[in-house]
Order: structure tokens, then C-alpha cells, then sequence
């Protein structure tokens, strides 16, 4: 019995373990479910505001259009659904982002 369960390996919270991981290009992971939200929203947060900082506004939506498909490559199950469902033009749009973390 106990042999179907070796896999299984506990992770307490705020272990090393239990951090978001990211994709190649550091986009964070995200699946739609509660664990792992906090850091993740706080992550995207924080590279949306480096975003958002930028002054030229023409390279300003480019990069927002860059950022949005680097975050989109991130997502998975519920996420990706609630992410295609708002479509790629939205998500790229100033708020875009912003209104897909909440």
C-alpha cells in the first residue's frame, strides 16, 4: 500500500520547493489555482511596472505586446482559458495585464 505513495513527497510553504517556476524567457508559471497566485501576481506586477515605465510610447506598446506573450507562455489550465478568453489584442492593450490578475 505505502509503495503507491513514494512518489509523493511533502513541501512545506515557503520552502525552496514551493516557489514559482519560469519559463525560459522568466515568465512565471501559473495553472489558475490558489497556490502559488500571491507570488505569482506579485511577479507580474513587478515586471509590469518596469513596462510601464518606459517613456517613448510607441516602444512603451510594444514592449506591453512583448510582455503579454511572454506571460501568456506561462499559463496554463484555467489561466490559459480565462487568458484566451479575454484574446491576445486585449491582453497586449494597456490593462490588459492587469485586468487578467484579477
Amino acid at each position: 500500500m505505502l509503495t503507491s505513495l513514494e512518489g509523493l513527497t511533502f513541501v512545506p510553504v515557503g520552502s525552496s520547493q514551493s516557489t514559482v517556476q519560469e519559463t525560459r524567457a522568466g515568465a512565471p508559471l501559473y495553472a489558475g489555482g490558489p497556490r502559488g497566485f500571491e507570488e505569482w501576481r506579485f511577479k507580474v506586477q513587478s515586471r509590469l511596472q518596469a513596462v510601464q515605465a518606459e517613456a517613448n510610447e510607441a516602444q512603451r506598446a510594444q514592449k506591453l505586446a512583448e510582455f503579454a506573450a511572454r506571460i501568456v507562455e506561462g499559463l496554463t489550465d484555467d489561466a490559459l482559458k480565462i487568458a484566451m478568453d479575454m484574446g491576445a489584442e486585449r491582453l497586449a492593450q494597456a490593462g490588459g495585464i492587469a485586468e487578467l490578475i484579477e
